[in-house]
């Protein structure tokens, strides 16, 4: 409802003071920080129902990197660097959409530095398919799921 009520206001924006404007945004970050956390919650509940019994499957990691990425909104400092070539890995997409969530999460909320820019990205390196999350890539933190080729 309050998102809804949010997209109708957009409507007047032109009539609406930038002081309110600036309010509006705040609770438009809000809303999409609860709607992250919300799915977060629901995304543990069906981990707990999985915890013993991951649905291994073949999958192309391109396409749940980009659906990972695109659960973010648009003004979160978050870019992809996708594999040029299809990677197909043997995983549970659902643990490992959590597992590249709480990645991203992590690096948003501690250490992206002013003005810099989460990349996620993956490749093949040897025999291992490498995901990673890099918060600064002028040498900060990087952060790696390691996936044994299948």
């Amino acid at each position: 409802m309050i998102q809804a009520s949010l997209d109708s206001l957009q409507y007047l924006k032109d009539a609406i003071s930038p002081e309110v404007q600036k309010r509006l945004d705040n609770i438009r970050k809000g809303c999409e920080l609860l709607e992250r956390i919300a799915n977060r919650l629901i995304e543990f509940e069906r981990l707990h129902e999985l915890a013993l019994h991951p649905k291994r499957q073949s999958i192309q990691l391109g396409p749940v990197l980009r659906q990972v990425a695109n659960s973010y909104s648009a003004e979160q400092p978050l870019q992809g660097d996708w594999p040029s070539q299809p990677i197909i890995v043997d995983a549970d997409p659902l643990l490992l959409g959590v597992a590249l969530h709480n990645l991203i999460d992590n690096a948003l909320r501690h250490h992206i530095p002013a003005n810099g820019m989460v990349t996620l990205s993956a490749g093949q390196e040897g025999n291992v398919i490498i995901i990673r999350v890099t918060d600064n890539p002028a040498g900060g933190a990087v952060f790696a799921l390691e996936i044994p080729e299948k």
